[in-house]
């Protein structure tokens, strides 16, 4: 073998390294998170089967950091927002009750994800698989979520009757797993959008997961989604007009909206129905909603104001909104605010709410500036930064803190932040 060989196979084998298996293992693994069958038994807790992956990537990190003495340069906000949201976990586990310690140590482990995701994911190429992979297993949890609506045998009976999509095992986590369906969507659009000149045929080929995720979005029935999905589409397509771009950008709108259209008109009368319904009830004060009405959210939002009043450096401590809520208000048996932001505020104090809204938006709005700034992107960067701006607007009408879903597409935000400012080891 010449020297030209060889070294041509080392710079091969040194692509394929440890670290970028075990991510790209992680995220096809979270395929099976949805599936309440799909749970390892440890020490009588059920957890997640990527969470031994999750904790190998952890190791192989810290003997990499042992071993080259490097540390990873993250961008300086995001790494004082994570120490500061630690903080005030800490500070606030105060004022909780022991029974809420484990919920406590969740949080600092999901706070932690994103930043190992992000040291992992170093290079471009990475990143661009890493996106690919999501965008796969996304599509298999959409496909999954119709086997669920149309056989009723997925999900919780109580949400079906209600006309749910059903990619959920618990009532409780509806709203956090219609993320898969909204990011799932907004990755194929960006692939549609942004993919290259020679990719004509995988970008026809986006069209099925962007159909199909379309679909379910309509059928979750999640107006807090409708309305984030909508506000992150026309941030995908202003900078796409700002691209020069605008005949393509009217043909592609066209096309876009003939097929909304069509699946409009194909759809059943009485999902037809439904769907009317909720797009009504979104400014409806009238309390005829048969879900948590207008009216009560409005009833909620002040009671949270009320819990926030009551300690709003420190926080009540983790887990204990619903103990406050009801002092304040006995007839409000809501566990969470409806509100992530708030959520936090009440629970960790003005400290964990700033420092939360830095990590999750620092990484959209710096692609979107940089997008913005240099006029054009690539299209992985351009879904994480739809995706993730669709989550932070969700999150004003929902409380879904504990997905790794969303901390693991959290991770790959920084990562396409710190690779197209160049930041390395």
């Amino acid at each position: 073998m010449s020297i030209r060989s060889s070294s041509l196979l080392r710079i091969k084998l040194a692509r394929i390294n440890l670290e970028n298996i075990l991510v790209y293992t992680l995220l096809l693994m979270l395929v099976t998170y949805p599936v309440p069958s799909a749970r390892l038994e440890l020490g009588g807790m059920r957890m997640p089967v990527f969470v031994p992956v999750l904790v190998a990537l952890v190791g192989v990190y810290v003997l990499r950091l042992l071993y080259t003495g490097r540390s990873v340069r993250y961008p300086p906000l995001m790494l004082t927002a994570a120490w500061l949201f630690l903080i005030a976990l800490l500070a606030s586990s105060l004022f909780g009750s022991p029974m809420e310690l484990g919920l406590v140590g969740r949080y600092a482990m999901l706070c932690i994800i994103p930043f190992i995701v992000a040291a992992t994911v170093r290079r471009r190429e990475t990143l661009t698989r890493s996106v690919g992979l999501l965008l796969v297993i996304g599509l298999a949890l959409t496909v999954y979520g119709y086997y669920g609506f149309f056989t009723g045998r997925v999900g919780d009976p109580a949400e079906h009757k209600l006309g749910y999509f059903g990619i959920h095992y618990t009532a409780a986590t509806r709203n956090g797993d219609v993320f898969y369906i909204t990011n799932t969507f907004l990755l194929a659009l960006s692939f549609w959008l942004f993919a290259r000149k020679g990719s004509q045929l995988m970008r026809l080929v986006s069209v099925v997961p962007l159909v199909l995720s379309g679909g379910g979005l309509v059928l979750s029935f999640s107006r807090g989604a409708w309305i984030a999905t909508f506000v992150s589409m026309a941030v995908l397509f202003v900078p796409y007009v700002w691209l020069a771009r605008l005949p393509r950008l009217n043909r592609k709108l066209i096309i876009l909206l003939s097929l909304i259209i069509m699946a409009l008109v194909f759809l059943p009368g009485s999902v037809r129905g439904s769907v009317g319904y909720r797009l009504a009830t979104i400014l409806d004060f009238s309390g005829r909603d048969y879900t948590v009405s207008n009216i009560e959210r409005l009833r909620l939002l002040r009671g949270t104001f009320a819990v926030i009043a009551q300690r709003p450096f420190t926080g009540v401590g983790v887990g204990n909104f619903l103990t406050y809520l009801q002092e304040v208000d006995p007839t409000l048996a809501l566990r969470h605010a409806e509100n992530a932001y708030l959520q936090m505020w009440a629970e960790l104090g003005i400290v964990g709410f700033w420092s939360l809204v830095v990590l999750w938006l620092y990484p959209p709005l710096v692609l979107l500036r940089r997008f913005q700034k240099e006029r054009q992107t690539d299209w992985a960067s351009a879904g994480l930064m739809a995706t993730m701006l669709t989550w932070d607007i969700h999150s004003l009408f929902t409380f879904e803190m504990l997905s790794f879903f969303l901390w693991v597409v959290l991770g790959l935000g920084l990562a396409a932040v710190m690779v197209s400012s160049g930041q390395r080891q």
